[in-house]
């Protein structure tokens, strides 16, 4: 109770100190926070200004800041100094506006202390660098800091001080650009420690700006290629030498009977036989094959690959490529293109802003003005949303490294923060940029291009800070918005409207005169750069920016607009929806119900433009009224406008041949996808992407029945069939399951035509499951999904790490989908005893258990084998079919046994593992035990699994004085595990250097499975 009171007391204490404010509500201002720990008390102490000072550096919500207080604390006095709950419970009422009581702040703080099972630790064990004692798992294994880590963590760091001090002085622009790395290449092992090497190398060198990059290593080319073909030169000569020994004996010389009888002698053969030299003949044309489909194999496969990585790292340009129907070689010149881009962004003219003062309103400020800069951990959610490979600027850091490298993100804070609230002015490369002219249709002058710039990616994190503010704010519409409202006003007033669709000329090039005064830009077309050039005015076209600048300087007009004219009602309930036009950034449509109001807003507008720097583009711009004919074109009968991407008559309507151009590019792209050499992960991905994209926009615009809709998807459904992507007879409901529940993540237009709100995608989902249960035969791979023992996400890492060909996937499909051996009344040919099925075929039939499923058990044991001997530096090998499973390997930090008896000093039955590994790092015994069975037998296998050879493990880590651990892999001959499988997994996060062996566990087998 005296507790309590105490707390209580504090509380009002802090009220009583605190100026009232209307209506009896308490109110605290952070500046006025005492320092003493009484009014009026005595001096306060040092430790109470530092806690002071440590509080003002926390940043954080209002529910995490209190943990993130406690933390900093804690990690610099070990304890809370004295009165410091005081001070902590003041700063916090004072921060947030916010009266809380000291029992809650102390409870809001000490989640601090929680480790990852929710208890509590104490101080010193938070601390250390783990605070819970759970269970190693394989995959932690990987991450052990062993002497191999230490080596390559010294060697990075060794290279890292070398590249720095080479680059330190240099121009940022000059330094050699980072390079795009596929996730099948990319090695997270080293990022991880050159995260931790430039970590360390910030705590002893502070940040003070934007100077620091990161640059690659040259890699060395291989030779295997030519090499091979080195080899087949030299057979053919040779076969050539035995044909000409053949059919012209007689002008054979002596060196080349010499270099045959040679050839021969490798062989064991005789050239004097003849059955010999004809099986030197035949071994020589068979090798000469031989080495020839390794070529082209490694051809396809070097296709494969480049085509998957130019999709992931160039996804745009690979989209561009894919549409393009022959390359665009334009005839314009370097001098001619020159000359038009030269007089882009210049000021050539003074606009006169006399009237100005009509078009600014002013906005009246509801709440308190606050610094509205996102907070830190705001800031890390911003890098986090960046896209990893957009195309990197002048500084030639792309956003991949800037995400990877989190020892950055506090530093990188810091600056950014000097640079917007602070006005510190950066270096000049930070606001260079580099501009792209693409080529529009087919080029005949210099201004038949449009721009693109990319500016350096971290000036576009320091753009979008200021977007991210500013969106915040934002109560707007979006263009499919626009557009939905444009078709709901033609409807009401019966298509009768009166309108103008104006076409602002070259808004890049207008408005905005201070702000990009410090832009350079080096301005290329294709490989070759045109000129360099400094921004003065307008916007640029990729930045993040650009857009709601500009549409703060055109958004007085539509405030004007809609002041002054008269506005087209909509009566929606009690209430009604007014305006007089739709603007979208430079898109704007001025909508009236006679010509002569239309006139007079096209003036206004015109006004408007003259005063702020815009012009209207009459060869773009078009009306409905003939008295505005003069404006813009005038559009008569078969003529349309597109707006917002749709083409409407004259009178407002969709025009018909917009669904059918839909419609057909659709199928188009489809197909066009379908040709390709991606892999199935990347194909689903691209078809959502771009293949149903142009639908996606117009669902809820365009007039469709859902009939429709599924009609879509049958067609798409049609070329995937012909395609080999899928299977007639297949689940289709799996088609369009995410991959992480089993299915191929194609998206259903039929259901993109509703809301995409959560609770309606969870009822399609579920839909689509009641429609796989009523199937006899495909419901048997789901019904693991009603076990709360069963992972199904884990039983699709397959599919989800995964990378096969797309008739790969369809194959191992047709398998999970019982969609094999449908005849009935056919006896299993081993057995002839039972029918023979999928379920009986891959793991009942006891006359396939010495070969068949051996094999299948080697195979997923050779996969954890392997990446057991990458782990521990003991292999280095890459494919799973290159790796042999050794029975003993080892070096000086470990030993692996494979299928090896174990002796021991007392008798023990099961004594050969499939796995057993004595770390002497660790000071572990472990045995790793394999089993494939079915989803009726998981859980005993398992079980039984995890207990068979306690004794061994037990007996063997008694004999080295280690600790013992059992780990059972477990799954059924499809793929499915239980809860427990991620606990012991093998699953690794370097999805770039191999896949992983779960994955690859699962692939082999179910071919081997297939090939039954």
């Amino acid at each position: 109770m005296k507790g309590k009171n105490e707390e209580e007391g504090a509380e009002l204490k802090i009220a009583e100190t605190t100026p009232a404010a209307p209506n009896n509500q308490k109110t605290y201002d952070i500046n006025s926070v005492s320092l003493s720990t009484e009014p009026g008390g005595p001096k306060r102490s040092n430790k109470l200004d530092s806690l002071m000072a440590v509080l003002r550096e926390v940043e954080g919500a209002k529910y995490d800041w209190p943990r993130k207080s406690f933390q900093a604390i804690i990690s610099r006095w070990n304890q809370m100094p004295k009165g410091g709950w005081n001070k902590v419970l003041e700063f916090y009422c004072a921060k947030f506006k916010e009266k809380i009581s000291i029992v809650r702040i102390k409870k809001m703080a000490q989640k601090a202390l929680e480790n990852e099972a929710g208890t509590l630790t104490r101080v010193r064990e938070f601390k250390e660098e783990n605070t819970t004692k759970r269970r190693k798992t394989l995959d932690e294994i990987a991450r052990v800091c062993t002497i191999k880590d230490v080596e390559r963590q010294n060697e990075i760091d060794k290279r890292f001080k070398e590249m720095w001090t080479k680059i330190k002085d240099a121009d940022v622009c000059s330094v050699q650009k980072t390079r795009k790395i596929s996730s099948l290449k990319a090695n997270y092992e080293i990022i991880e420690s050159l995260n931790l090497v430039a970590g360390n190398f910030l705590l002893k060198n502070k940040v003070n700006n934007m100077n620091d990059i990161i640059t690659c290593k040259e890699i060395k080319k291989s030779v295997w290629k030519e090499s091979i073909e080195d080899k087949i030169n030299a057979m053919e000569q040779k076969k050539t030498l035995f044909d000409k020994c053949k059919f012209e004996k007689d002008k054979i010389t002596e060196e080349e009977k010499k270099a045959l009888r040679k050839c021969m002698r490798e062989r064991n053969l005789i050239l004097s036989k003849a059955n010999d030299v004809i099986k030197m003949e035949l071994y020589l044309k068979e090798r000469i094959l031989v080495y020839k489909k390794k070529i082209e194999v490694y051809e396809k496969r070097k296709a494969y690959r480049n085509e998957n990585t130019k999709f992931e790292l160039y996804r745009g340009r690979y989209y561009r490529d894919l549409n393009a129907e022959e390359k665009n070689n334009h005839k314009v010149g370097k001098k001619e293109i020159e000359d038009f881009w030269s007089k882009m962004w210049e000021n050539a003219k003074q606009e006169t802003l006399e009237n100005e003062e009509e078009y600014l309103w002013k906005y009246k400020i509801e709440q308190p003005s606050i610094n509205a800069f996102p907070t830190e951990e705001e800031f890390k959610n911003i890098i986090g949303w960046l896209p990893n490979w957009k195309a990197a600027g002048p500084d030639r850091v792309y956003n991949f490294f800037i995400k990877k490298m989190s020892c950055l993100h506090g530093s990188l804070y810091k600056v950014i923060k000097k640079i917007c609230p602070e006005s510190y002015t950066e270096e000049e490369w930070f606001y260079r940029g580099i501009t792209y002219l693409i080529p529009k249709g087919q080029p005949v002058e210099g201004k038949d291009f449009r721009h693109i710039t990319c500016m350096s990616n971290l000036y576009k994190l320091t753009t979008k800070c200021i977007t991210y503010v500013l969106q915040e704010l934002r109560k707007v519409r979006g263009a499919k918005e626009q557009a939905m409202t444009n078709n709901m006003l033609n409807r009401e007033f019966n298509y009768k409207i009166k309108t103008a669709w104006i076409n602002v000329k070259k808004a890049y090039d207008s408005t905005i005169e201070i702000l990009p005064s410090k832009r350079n830009l080096e301005i290329f077309e294709g490989n070759e750069k045109i000129m360099e050039k400094k921004a003065r005015r307008g916007i640029l076209q990729g930045d993040s920016l650009s857009p709601l600048l500009f549409v703060l300087c055109i958004d007085p007009l539509s405030r004007k607009l809609n002041s002054i004219y008269p506005k087209l009602s909509i009566p929606l309930g009690e209430q009604a929806f007014v305006t007089n036009h739709l603007l979208f950034i430079d898109d704007l449509k001025i909508l009236a119900e006679n010509e002569e109001v239309l006139k007079e807003m096209i003036d206004e507008t015109r006004k408007f433009f003259n005063t702020v720097g815009l012009e209207i583009n009459a060869e773009k711009s078009a009306t409905n009224s003939i008295r505005c004919k003069d404006e813009g074109k005038l559009l008569e009968g078969h003529e349309g406008y597109k707006y917002l991407g749709i083409t409407e008559s004259h009178e407002g309507k969709i025009m018909k041949e917009t669904k059918e151009k839909i419609l057909k590019a659709i199928l188009l792209r489809i197909e066009k996808l379908c040709k390709t050499k991606l892999n199935a992960k990347h194909l689903f991905k691209a078809i959502n992407e771009h293949g149903i994209s142009p639908i996606k926009y117009y669902i809820g615009i365009i007039d469709a029945e859902p009939e429709e809709y599924k009609i879509i998807d049958d067609n798409i459904g049609k070329l995937l069939i012909k395609y080999h992507v899928h299977q007639q007879p297949a689940t289709k409901e799996r088609l369009y399951l995410s991959r992480a529940e089993l299915g191929l993540g194609l998206q259903c237009v039929e259901h993109k035509e509703n809301v995409t709100a959560k609770i309606l995608i969870e009822a399609q989902t579920e839909s689509l499951y009641s429609d796989i249960k009523i199937k006899t035969n495909h419901s048997k791979l789901f019904r693991p999904r009603d076990d709360p023992l069963i992972d199904i996400k884990q039983a699709a890492t397959w599919l989800t790490k995964g990378n096969m060909s797309p008739r790969e996937n369809r194959n191992l499909f047709a398998l999970q989908d019982r969609n094999i051996f449908l005849e009935k009344r056919i006896k299993c040919p081993h057995c002839h005893e039972y029918a023979k099925t999928v379920d009986h075929m891959a793991t009942q039939c006891d006359r396939m258990l010495s070969h068949y499923y051996m094999r299948r058990h080697n195979e997923a044991l050779r996969c954890i084998h392997l990446q057991l001997c990458r782990t521990y530096g003991l292999s280095h090998a890459k494919r799973i079919r290159n790796h042999s499973v050794q029975e003993c390997i080892a070096n000086e930090y470990v030993e692996i046994r494979a299928d090896s008896r174990i002796h021991s000093s007392i008798e023990i039955k099961y004594n050969e593992p499939d796995i057993l590994i004595v770390d002497k790092l660790r000071k572990e015994v472990i045995v790793v035990e394999v089993g494939i069975t079915s989803f009726n037998n998981l859980h005993a296998k398992e079980t039984e699994k995890k207990h068979k050879y306690d004794l061994l493990a037990n007996h063997v880590a008694s004999l080295y004085k280690y600790k013992p651990k059992i780990i059972p892999y477990v799954m059924t001959w499809d793929g499915i595990v239980t809860n427990f499988h991620p606990r012991h997994g093998l699953d690794t996060d370097q999805e770039g250097v191999f896949e992983s062996p779960m994955s690859e566990s699962q692939k082999e087998v179910l071919d081997l499975l297939d090939e039954m």
